[in-house]
C-alpha cells in the first residue's frame, strides 16, 4: 500500500489525475499517461520497474529506456511500430507488478480475528461463509422455480408445487448452513451429539410443538390437504388459505381466519371435499302429507332439481323416498355442485326451489301435529 501511495504521489506531481484506488491498474494509468505525454510517463514507468525488480527495466522494458531518451516532442512520427512497442512494454510492466495486488488481498483476507475450536477465523473465512449462504439461497430459488415450471407443465395444482418447493427449500438451507458451520470450524458431529441429548430434554417440554412440526412435514409430503381445499373440521366447513410447518390457516364462511394445529388435521377425522374432485353433493329434506300423490311429489322434486342453473353440468339429480314418519312422508333431493365452498348458500337455494315446486304442484308440506281422541266413557266421566 505504501508503494502504491508513493507512485500515486509521483504521478500527481507530474500534473496528471490519478485514481485514488491505488495498487490496481497502474499499468493502465501509465498507458494513459503515455498517450497524453510520453516524455513524462516513461521516467515514472522506469522508476516503477526498478523499484519492483532491478533487472526488470533491463529485460522487460528496454523500449521504455530507448523511447525515454527521445527529446523531440514529435517523436510519434517515428512510426506505428515504435508506438506499439511502447504499449506492449507498458502491458508487460503491469503484468509483472500485478502479483503484489493479489498478495495484499491475501494478506488482508488472512488476518486472524479470533479462533473457533483451534481454527483461525479470518475475513476470508467470513467471506466464504457469506458466499456459501448466498449460494444456498440462490440454489434454493433455482430449484423452486424449476419445480414450479415442471409442475405447471404437468397441470399440477399450485398448492402442491408450493408445498414441494417449501420442503426442498428447508432441505437445501439445512445443507447450506451445515457447510457454513463446517467452514468456520464447528464440529458437526459433536454438535449433533449434544443436540440429540438436548432434543430429548426439549422434546418433553415442547412435545406439542414438535408434534405439530412433524405433522406439518407429513402433510407436505402426503399432500392430502392443500391450499384451496374445502374441509369439514369439528362440524365446521372451512377453506385452507395457507399451510405452515406448525399450523394451517383456514377461513370460515363468516370470513374469520383460524389457526388449526397440524396435529389436529393428522390425528382426527377430516372431511376433505376437494381431495378427489371439486364436485360435491348438497341435500335437502322435505316432508309431505300422507294424503299427497307420491308420484307427483317425486316428479315435482326432480323437475326442481333439474331446473337449477348452478348445478354441476352432466350430473344427475337424485330424489329419494326417505321414510314414513309420524306426521309426514319424508323425501330428499340431492344435486351436484361444482364448488363446495358456497355449500350453505346452495342448500338455501335448494330449499327454496323445493318450496316453489311443491307449491306449484299444490302438494301440502306436512308439519308435526297431534290428534287427541277421547273415548265415550272417559267423556262421560269428565262430565260427571
Amino acid at each position: 500500500m505504501k508503494k502504491g501511495l508513493e507512485i500515486a504521489a509521483s504521478l500527481r506531481e507530474g500534473g496528471f489525475t490519478v485514481p485514488t484506488f491505488e495498487g490496481i491498474g497502474r499499468g493502465g494509468q501509465e498507458i494513459l499517461r503515455y498517450i497524453s505525454c510520453p516524455r513524462r510517463a516513461i521516467p515514472t514507468a522506469l522508476t516503477m520497474a526498478r523499484e519492483h525488480d532491478p533487472t526488470l527495466s533491463e529485460g522487460v522494458c528496454p523500449s521504455l529506456r530507448h523511447e525515454g531518451s527521445r527529446r523531440a516532442p514529435g517523436w510519434r512520427a517515428h512510426g506505428k511500430e515504435s508506438e506499439e512497442t511502447m504499449i506492449r512494454s507498458m502491458l508487460q510492466l503491469a503484468a509483472a507488478t500485478s502479483p503484489t495486488v493479489w498478495q495484499r488481498m491475501r494478506d488482508v483476507l488472512g488476518v486472524r480475528l479470533f479462533a473457533i475450536a483451534g481454527r483461525p477465523f479470518t475475513p476470508g473465512t467470513l467471506l466464504t461463509v457469506l458466499l456459501v449462504l448466498l449460494a444456498t439461497v440462490w440454489i434454493s430459488k433455482l430449484i423452486r422455480a424449476a419445480i414450479r415450471r415442471s409442475f405447471a407443465k404437468r397441470n399440477v395444482r399450485e398448492g402442491t408445487s408450493a408445498a414441494m418447493g417449501r420442503l426442498i427449500h428447508y432441505v437445501v438451507m439445512v445443507v447450506g448452513i451445515s457447510i457454513g458451520l463446517q467452514t468456520i470450524g464447528v464440529d458437526l458431529g459433536a454438535l449433533f451429539a449434544a443436540g440429540a441429548v438436548f432434543a430429548v430434554a426439549l422434546g418433553f417440554a415442547m412435545q406439542t410443538i414438535v408434534q405439530n412440526f412433524v405433522s406439518g412435514v407429513i402433510l407436505l409430503v402426503e399432500q392430502s390437504i392443500k391450499p384451496g381445499d374445502v374441509l369439514r373440521v369439528e362440524d365446521r366447513v372451512v377453506r385452507v388459505r395457507a399451510m405452515r410447518i406448525r399450523s394451517t390457516i383456514v377461513e370460515t364462511w363468516d370470513g374469520a381466519c383460524l389457526l388449526v394445529p397440524n396435529s389436529a388435521l393428522v390425528q382426527s377425522t377430516v372431511h376433505n371435499y376437494s381431495l378427489t374432485h371439486q364436485n360435491v353433493r348438497v341435500r335437502a329434506k322435505v316432508g309431505v302429507a300422507y294424503s299427497s300423490d307420491m308420484t307427483r311429489v317425486e316428479e315435482a322434486l326432480r323437475e326442481a332439481g333439474e331446473a337449477l342453473e348452478w348445478r354441476a353440468p352432466k350430473t344427475e339429480v337424485q330424489v329419494l323416498f326417505v321414510e314414513m314418519a309420524g306426521s309426514s312422508v319424508n323425501w330428499e333431493l340431492a344435486v351436484w355442485v361444482a364448488d363446495p365452498w358456497p355449500m350453505r348458500a346452495n342448500i338455501s337455494k335448494l330449499n327454496r326451489a323445493i318450496w316453489d315446486a311443491l307449491a306449484r304442484a299444490e302438494i301440502t308440506i306436512a308439519f308435526p301435529q297431534l290428534d287427541v281422541h277421547l273415548d265415550a266413557p272417559v267423556v262421560e266421566g269428565l262430565a260427571a
